[in-house]
């Protein structure tokens, strides 16, 4: 039994002392967040009541209640003794009451069973509680053990007689071994917390981080605006001012004793935290750490760590201050954020500059450089001369008879052979030089550092190469000219002007050659230009290629024959004129109005009966007979194949039906031809036969479209048709009284005077231009007098090239001319019509 209880005890104060260690693990793990002194006095209780337990475990402490056990036995037995006494005395009659008043004097006895030897129950007594226990008992657990229940036996003549089986009230649960001593252990702990809760209050309190650090030292820390935290040796946290707990959020009890890697700092690269590094190396570090914080976010500190020494140079800990930068590093992010966006935008506007430049130093229909571009260009090279001991090359290059290439082909072929001479020169000269266009089919080459020679070869290289690659279709050539700075000249302008000099040489000696520049290249050029001109005066006074006054004479000889045909002819001429304008050179203009007005010449041979008969229709082989007709009396009173040709072709169908293989069809047909042939078709229509009614003009125009592509030019018809003026006759001059030799004189001057144009005559155009003006001042046409001076005052460049500027001008003055002309035509029908009648 006394095993069984030990094994008991033991195995509950096991179970308890795991418990308690539990409980010691769990406040030491909890021990790390509260205060050193707290630590202290929990050891301290656990080192007080370790000398109970200990002393319990071995026995010196009773917990088998040894006591309790044996005062029990000696009341058992003295029960026994009694009972055996009253059994022997009295008998078994009045046993039963008799034990009753001894047992009821033991007041810890529960019950009393008395049995004989062989079973026979002599008596039981149960007994009633008979002390009522205190209040506080009443709640409190009994634990029954084996000292609750003895039996005694009793022996008579040393033989067994009786046994008597007495049971004991179970104690309560403090009154156990276990209870006692876990009170007394309780008791020693609260004593000892109050004692020894006294004891370290009054004598540990220096060792309370709190008091570390004076009083005054605080104070003075707390007016500092930075974070400063104060680490020991541990780096544990020793001393915070309320900036870095203001900034932190937390409170001094907080942090006092913890770590700074409780916060959740972020460092913007991969090495430790300042205070590590300071712990590391003992040295001073400056690092920009990032704390982030639920409520304020993500704050920026400017961190300075500082290791402290002691007296013997050991550390002793690190003094860390916190300088919040927030603010500042968000308008040091914004401000870069802005310097890159300026950084982008002027980026952005460097290149829209650059692009602009480009723009503004290019031409921008053949890509070359401009003339503003190449003049700052040779400014550039002229201001630094002293270094160029070559010299500097000027090379002046114009597109040989390019007027007439934009006549006869049209503006858009010559914009295409500009850009086509610019892509050859450019590849020619590679990157030797500086290529830019120098105004309208003129353009100029720099060559800083060349020497004569070299720029001679260059020059030839890009003229021999235009010639040859640009052969098909329109057999481009160039006329070049050279001139160096070694020239003397006084200005880069004068560069240019003995380059231009020199050019104008190379054209007028011949085209499609290289000329260098000299003293004396102007005086040859003008003299052999001279005599150019003198032979090409002579020879246009011999042969005439149209002569005005003849086209009169024929188209009064048509008027005389047959008046209505002669009107029908003057205002296909009328309408001619209108639709070529913009279309046809001022030369071509001329050479249009001359066939318009003759292309019915053929009539004169036609029978009188034939014309005078209005019931009689022309058949078409009728009209071509009459056009044959013509185009022999054309023929042999002109030597001009242009106008020979419009006569001929005039009558030709567009789609090339119906007509013989040998006549063209489609562009192949001279554009004034398909000219003459439209307006005719249109006047016929809107002027009517005595078979067929005239038709109203948006009839005319119907008939017109619907043949467009098939008889007549789709283009032209288009032309025609959406022309406000075009169709309509120009009837500004109603003139009958003009003297008739000088509006045929005022012709003939203005015949001449487009010719020399054409041909870049500057000195017969001046001269039929004093004509001019002289015939009009005779008949009152001052307007025309004024055109013919001021074009004759502003002819005063010498290449054929600086004639176009004055092209306005001249189709002025033909457009004025023409409408005298055609006024006096009229007013001679007009008279002879009246004759007639």
């Amino acid at each position: 039994m006394r095993l069984s209880f030990w094994s008991l005890k033991i195995e509950n104060l096991r179970d308890a002392s795991c418990a308690d260690w539990s409980v010691l693990n769990s406040v030491k793990f909890s021990m790390r967040k509260v205060n050193p002194r707290h630590k202290i006095l929990v050891t301290l209780i656990v080192l007080s009541l370790s000398p109970v337990v200990i002393a319990a475990s071995i026995g010196l402490i009773d917990l088998e209640n040894r006591s309790l056990m044996s005062k029990r036995e000696d009341a058992c037995r003295a029960l026994a003794n009694q009972c055996s006494e009253i059994l022997e005395r009295f008998g078994p009659a009045s046993f039963p009451m008799r034990v009753e008043n001894i047992v009821e004097e033991q007041a810890e006895l529960k019950s009393l069973k008395i049995e004989r030897s062989d079973g026979i129950r002599i008596c039981e007594i149960d007994l009633p509680t008979r002390d009522e226990p205190s209040w506080w008992k009443r709640y409190l657990p009994r634990q029954e053990s084996e000292a609750d229940t003895l039996t005694i036996p009793i022996s008579k003549n040393g033989a067994a007689w009786l046994s008597i089986q007495a049971d004991f009230v179970p104690l309560y649960w403090h009154e156990t071994p276990l209870g006692r001593l876990l009170s007394v252990s309780g008791f020693i702990a609260l004593l000892n917390l109050i004692s020894f809760g006294l004891f370290l209050k009054r004598t540990l309190s220096f060792m309370d981080p709190k008091n570390a650090v004076p009083t005054r030292v605080r104070n003075t820390l707390d007016t500092i605006s930075s974070g400063i935290v104060l680490l020991d040796c541990d780096a544990r946290i020793m001393v915070i001012n309320d900036a870095f707990s203001t900034a932190c959020q937390v409170t001094r009890e907080q942090c006092i004793g913890g770590n700074l890697d409780q916060f959740d700092w972020n460092q913007q690269d991969d090495q430790p935290l300042p205070w590590h590094q300071a712990f590391e190396t003992k040295l001073a570090c400056t690092k920009t750490v990032e704390l982030k914080s639920q409520n304020s976010g993500l704050q920026v500190f400017n961190t300075n760590a500082t290791p402290i020494f002691d007296a013997s140079d050991a550390l002793a800990g690190v003094l860390v201050s916190f300088e919040n930068v927030t603010q500042i590093e968000a308008q040091r992010k914004d401000l870069l954020k802005a310097f890159r966006e300026l950084e982008i935008n002027k980026e952005q506007i460097r290149r829209q500059n650059d692009a602009l430049r480009e723009l503004a130093s290019r031409d921008a229909l053949t890509g070359a450089h401009n003339r503003r571009a190449l003049f700052e260009f040779l400014d550039d090279c002229w201001c630094n001369k002293e270094q160029y001991t070559d010299g500097i090359i000027g090379i002046m290059m114009d597109v040989d008879h390019f007027k007439k290439l934009n006549d006869v082909h049209g503006h858009a072929v010559g914009d295409a052979v500009l850009k086509d001479v610019v892509k050859v020169a450019k590849a020619a000269i590679e990157s030797e030089g500086f290529f830019g266009r120098y105004g309208g089919e003129e353009f100029c080459i720099i060559l800083p550092g060349y020497k004569i020679e070299n720029g001679l070869k260059l020059a030839e290289k890009v003229r021999i190469a235009i010639e040859s690659n640009l052969a098909v279709p329109y057999a481009v050539t160039t006329s070049v000219g050279v001139s160096s700075s070694i020239f003397d000249a006084a200005t880069s302008q004068g560069l240019i002007e003995q380059a231009d000099k020199a050019l104008y040489a190379a054209k007028h000696l011949g085209r499609n050659q290289t000329q260098l520049y000299s003293e004396n290249v102007e005086e040859l050029a003008s003299s052999k230009n001279t005599k150019s001109a003198n032979t090409k005066l002579e020879l246009r006074r011999e042969d005439l290629p149209i002569s005005y006054q003849a086209a009169v004479s024929l188209h009064t000889a048509l008027l005389y024959k047959h008046p209505p045909t002669a009107i029908h002819s003057q205002r296909v001429a009328e309408l001619a004129i209108s639709l070529a304008r913009g279309l046809l050179s001022v030369r071509d203009l001329y050479v249009l109005e001359i066939a318009a007005l003759l292309h019915d010449v053929g009539m004169i041979s036609v029978p009188d009966n034939i014309l005078q008969d209005h019931s009689k229709q022309l058949t078409r082989q009728m009209r071509l007979e009459h056009c044959e007709n013509g185009v022999a009396i054309v023929q042999a009173a002109f030597h001009s194949v242009e106008l020979t040709n419009v006569l001929r072709f005039h009558l030709c169908r567009f789609d090339g039906r119906d007509q013989p293989s040998n006549l063209p069809c489609g562009l192949e047909i001279p554009i004034a031809a398909r000219i003459v042939g439209l307006v005719n078709a249109y006047d016929e229509l809107v002027t009517g036969t005595s078979e067929r009614p005239a038709l109203k003009v948006e009839e005319a125009f119907l008939h017109l479209q619907l043949a467009s592509g098939t008889r007549f030019d789709p283009e032209l018809v288009d032309r025609f048709t959406t022309m406000q003026t075009g169709w309509r006759v120009d009837s500004s001059f109603v003139l009958t009284d003009y003297d008739n030799r000088r509006v045929v004189d005022l012709g003939h001057h203005l015949e001449r005077a487009m010719y020399a144009f054409d041909n870049g005559d500057i000195g017969t155009l001046s001269r039929r231009l004093e004509m001019i003006a002289s015939v009009a001042d005779a008949i009152d046409m001052d307007h025309i007098a004024r055109i013919a001076n001021h074009l004759n005052r502003n002819l005063e460049r010498k290449t054929m090239a600086d004639l176009e500027g004055l092209l306005p001008i001249m189709q002025d003055l033909i457009e004025t001319c023409g409408a005298v002309l055609r006024a006096y035509l009229r007013g001679v029908v007009s008279n002879r019509v009246r004759e007639a009648a």
